[in-house]
């Protein structure tokens, strides 16, 4: 069991857009009927994003734009590629260590996180009437801690497709996807909905709220995620986490129990549920969701690479080799699984294998620098074997 981090907070999961009164009417008629009870504070009005203002520029904003798409050189571009080609001078402002702003705020600064990057698209979309859509990014999240809060960033990009009406007057030519990203490497991931997206930028400021303590405003923001995408387990797992910290335990319980109830496979909710009943005495409940995680089916690799690491650090090898083998299960095609499970082979002592992983995961690595290191390891581990 994993005791030492306290909190568990999934920051970015991003998906696909369609219209937001849709999703809206979808959710309703989809979602379980369950009404937890709990209480949500209003905070100070000055410090809250609406939705309405996430993917909604100025009118100093939206003006540049048509005035630069309207311009003689810019005539003979298609729509998407207007907001494509307007885009690529500010692209460079955006990376994984930005922050997460509104589309006005990120076109203001040139500069955010791809979930910024995501909603200035969206709104510019908008602006140009082109059909946009999201995907996320299994392959590369990133890990952050600060605190007691551990922080898992996932990707997300945007995805242009010029409407057919646009292309009326070139019969020969069909709509082709253009892609608005500043990461260049292969995607695995799901389309996901416009409330999904906007759902995540809630769940990000719930983080940003949570590691400045701020867990009023913290709350205010998690309950949008979850209202907006309730049947995400991310947006479960933020809920419980957050009313834990700001004393409604009883209220936290009831959104883990929904989750195991229900089948819920993520294994950091899981992980969180575990901590809040040590956390009141109640360990053999606890140590019966610790028996249920083995078995649980998560669909997200690096959620097992996240254990199989905690696991490694803990000297529990045998745990480790067991959870890097699963996340090769769900992701065969990632490098961290291998690479993991060669570090467990040396811990082992059985070379030959952890020279096989390794030359798995150089394989599958497209990254510069990581191939360096595995070839590295590679050489030392060959030379260990040479000199036995």
């Amino acid at each position: 069991m994993l005791k030492r981090i306290s909190v568990l907070v999934a920051v970015l999961a991003l998906g696909g857009c369609s219209a937001l009164s849709s999703d809206t009417a979808q959710l309703q008629s989809t979602s379980p009927a369950w009404y937890p009870e709990y209480t949500v504070p209003a905070p100070d009005a000055e410090a809250v994003t609406q939705i309405q203002d996430i993917t909604e520029l100025t009118e100093v904003q939206k003006r540049a734009f048509h005035d630069w798409s309207s311009a003689v050189e810019n005539r003979a571009l298609t729509p998407a590629q207007r907001v494509d080609e307007f885009l690529q001078s500010s692209i460079w402002g955006f990376d994984f260590r930005g922050e997460t702003f509104t589309a006005s705020h990120a076109m203001q600064e040139n500069a955010g996180n791809c979930l910024s990057l995501a909603l200035l698209t969206a709104a510019l979309a908008q602006e140009a009437g082109v059909n946009i859509s999201f995907q996320e990014d299994m392959s590369n999240p990133i890990f952050k801690q600060k605190g007691s809060t551990m922080l898992m960033a996932k990707h997300v990009r945007a995805i242009l497709r010029d409407r057919e009406a646009d292309l009326a007057d070139q019969p020969h030519k069909k709509p082709k996807k253009i892609y608005i990203d500043y990461y260049s490497g292969k995607i695995h991931g799901d389309m996901v909905s416009k409330n999904a997206l906007l759902a995540m930028f809630y769940r990000n400021k719930t983080a940003e709220s949570l590691v400045k303590e701020a867990n009023r405003l913290a709350l205010f923001y998690a309950d949008k995620a979850w209202q907006l995408d309730r049947r995400a387990a991310d947006s479960i797992n933020l809920m419980a986490v957050v009313l834990g910290r700001v004393g409604q335990p009883d209220a936290a319980g009831q959104f883990y129990r929904f989750a195991i109830e229900n089948s819920y496979d993520n294994l950091m909710l899981r992980e969180n549920y575990i901590a809040y009943l040590e956390r009141h005495d109640r360990h053999d409940e606890a140590r019966q969701i610790a028996a249920s995680i083995d078995d649980a089916v998560d669909s997200n690799p690096y959620n097992w690479v996240w254990r199989a690491r905690e696991a490694l650090r803990n000297d529990d090898i045998s745990l480790a080799k067991t959870l890097y083998l699963k996340a090769k299960d769900v992701a065969p095609y990632l490098v961290e699984p291998y690479h993991g499970l060669a570090n467990v082979y040396v811990e082992k002592k059985q070379y030959n294998q952890a020279v096989d992983a390794l030359n798995t995961a150089l394989q599958k690595t497209w990254d510069d620098q990581e191939k360096q290191q595995y070839e590295d390891k590679l050489l030392v581990l060959t030379t260990l074997l040479n000199d036995r």
